[in-house]
């Protein structure tokens, strides 16, 4: 299950909800929102990744990730020349923003130094 079928997901309950005028138990609904997370981020923790894509994440670079994986570190779930790491596995560099785990919305130290200085400036052009 990826973010989007988790999405549709619920959206799909939501409307079946409403269009049936469901009274429902918060706690179970809780339940099955906790359950879906807990088996997304599962499978999110047990991809392989590239070394490229293992940098973006830990905020370390492929050559030292790739350095974990030859002292034995980290297994390589890959094949010799073509090493792939479990992005649960990944050790998270001291310092990397860990609060956005989506590498598409990480901002660098300057940009986010230029956010502060300037607030009203937008930084991503």
């Amino acid at each position: 299950m990826i973010h989007d079928e988790l999405r549709a997901l619920w959206e799909d309950r939501r409307k079946d909800y409403a269009r049936t005028r469901a009274l429902v138990s918060g706690e179970v609904i809780a339940e099955e929102v906790l359950h879906d997370l807990a088996t997304l981020c599962q499978r999110e923790d047990n991809e392989a990744i590239t070394l490229q894509e293992a940098a973006v994440w830990s905020g370390y670079s492929p050559r030292h990730i790739g350095r974990l994986i030859r002292e034995g570190k980290l297994d390589n779930v890959g094949r010799p020349n073509a090493p792939r790491v479990r992005r649960g596995q990944l050790p998270m560099k001291p310092g990397r923003l860990t609060s956005a785990r989506d590498p598409l919305i990480l901002k660098s130290k300057a940009q986010i130094a230029r956010s502060i200085v300037h607030p009203m400036r937008s930084n991503d052009g």
